[in-house]
């Protein structure tokens, strides 16, 4: 019989193991990978996306691969598992799902580099934010992404964001199925209303639930992760 086995290095809430238990193991270890590959791999497969996209935005490829780099870097190193907080691990599966999410959007979707801001910061709240569990650390991520904003797209988050929050989704607008910003709130809400009718109207059970901005937030972001390829 033999035995297969997967750690993580300790530290971080994780302990451990005994020499007395690993040496009846032949031990392989798997160094991470540095910025410089992470860079190189990424901004590959974002560039060949970004080749349909209007010129201003496909030359900033690199710009959105090292703001997000910088992102999980940051959030590994700073927000470590707790007690309270066994969650807050981070790897290189949520630093793609970030790429997962902006590779959704159209040329339509991303027009201008503020649109593609908009796109990255939208992506890493809905990766790492919605992790977070009480109000300082999510005010912490929300000053972290204000200030790579500033330093990787020379952009102050004012001009580019002009109503909060900021919403992507691609069931909106019934003429397009684009993943883009939802520009109208209140075309929103009326759309999930118009589907809570639908839905009403056909079913046995009746669901009367009061749409708010929160929940209405909370079925964008199942929507968003439903449509992400595993």
């Amino acid at each position: 019989m033999q035995y297969l086995a997967a750690m993580g290095p300790p530290g971080g809430g994780k302990n451990d193991i005994t020499d007395r238990y690993s040496r009846q193991f032949n031990l392989i270890f798997v160094t991470p990978f540095d910025d410089e590959s992470l860079a190189r791999i990424f901004t590959t497969m974002v560039q060949k996306f970004f080749g349909v996209m209007p010129r201003e935005v496909a030359g900033n490829a690199a710009t959105v691969v090292a703001a997000t780099i910088e992102v999980y870097n940051t959030m590994s190193a700073e927000m470590l598992p707790t007690p309270a907080k066994s969650h807050y691990t981070f790897n290189l599966r949520d630093l793609s799902k970030v790429f997962q999410g902006i590779c959704q959007c159209t040329r339509e979707s991303l027009p201008k580099v503020d649109d593609l801001a908009k796109c990255w910061m939208h992506e890493c709240q809905r990766v790492f934010e919605d992790r977070l569990v009480n109000k300082p650390d999510r005010n912490w991520f929300f000053f972290l992404i204000k200030r790579l904003l500033d330093r990787h797209f020379k952009k102050q988050y004012d001009q580019v964001v002009k109503q909060e929050p900021i919403v992507f989704a691609s069931f909106v607008d019934p003429k397009s199925t684009s993943y883009m910003e939802v520009q109208d709130h209140q075309k929103l809400q009326e759309k999930m209303n118009t589907c809570l009718e639908d839905f009403n109207a056909v079913s046995k059970i009746r669901m009367d639930l009061v749409l708010f901005t929160a929940f209405i937030q909370h079925i964008c972001r199942v929507v968003r992760v439903l449509k992400l390829p595993l």
